[in-house]
């Protein structure tokens, strides 16, 4: 009897696999499944989470930042076509309240492009799409099993067909189209194959190297998110009682807002009639 056939294992072609084939077998099977996590929480963060945290977000403080931004350029407006027509009384003239306008309103060009953008923002965050808690679920579910099964860099071999169903199938959760992404999911073979037992030792080497870079990568990238807004304030998002305190100081801003607009208004139809 062949006691080597005892000591290594053999695969379903009955080609003999050494134990450090094996070992790495086993490592990369780790490597891919870390790998799989981090992607997957990754492109949720940014294509779903970020969405979900902006809408909140938009919708019990973003709009009425908005609203007191848009006051405050509306203040200052005020209050340099004050200061503007007392130049004109200064020098003896009446205001010439056309050419006050036009120079206001070149002066705070760039403050009404943000008004803009931020309207448009808001309006986006109104129509959005409110996707139910039981079909979200499904939809990273569905995500996980087509990242897992078509990713190219956790595929052995290039595979030209699964790198386009993989890209319709991103674009499908990414629009949360839940019925889109079930059909591709469902093409997929129901036994994952995995050609790792039919490859060399070198090539087994080199796929550990860009399954480790890639998992760094991810890494830094989720850290780096994890400081940017929205994210950086998700706890308050969620957080009742720092939404309550910053509606209350915001409500307080515009109401000190609205008082300096009637004073700036009076004053300046004020001087504007003199």
């Amino acid at each position: 009897m062949n006691t080597q056939n005892h000591e290594n294992k053999t695969d379903k072609y009955n080609v003999i696999i050494s134990p450090d084939v094996i070992k790495k077998q086993i490592h990369i099977k780790q490597l891919k499944k870390e790998y799989l996590d981090l992607y997957t929480k990754h492109d949720e963060i940014i294509h779903v989470e970020y969405e979900s945290l902006m809408i909140k977000y938009t919708k019990l403080i973003g709009e009425r930042i908005y609203e007191n931004y848009a006051l405050d350029v509306e203040v200052r407006s005020l209050k340099m076509r004050c200061e503007m027509a007392m130049a004109y009384i200064n020098q003896g003239k009446k205001a010439d309240t056309i050419a006050i306008n036009q120079e206001v309103e070149k002066r705070l060009e760039d403050y009404y492009k943000i008004i803009d953008q931020q309207t448009a923002a808001i309006k986006a965050a109104n129509e959005a799409i409110v996707v139910p808690k039981t079909d979200m679920e499904e939809l990273k579910r569905l995500h996980r099993v087509l990242v897992k099964r078509l990713h190219p860099d956790l595929q052995t071999k290039e595979d030209e067909r699964k790198k386009d169903l993989f890209a319709i199938g991103l674009a499908a959760y990414h629009s949360l189209n839940l019925e889109k992404l079930r059909e591709i999911v469902f093409k997929l073979d129901i036994e994952e194959t995995d050609d790792i037992s039919q490859l060399e030792s070198e090539t087994l080497d080199e796929i550990s190297t860009r399954l480790k870079s890639q998992i760094k990568h991810l890494k830094q990238e989720i850290h780096k998110l994890e400081y940017t807004f929205p994210f950086n304030i998700r706890d308050n998002i969620y957080n009742d009682e720092w939404i309550e305190n910053e509606q209350k100081r915001l409500e307080e801003e515009r109401n000190i807002l609205l008082q300096q607009k009637k004073q700036y208004t009076e004053r300046y139809e004020l001087i504007t009639s003199l």
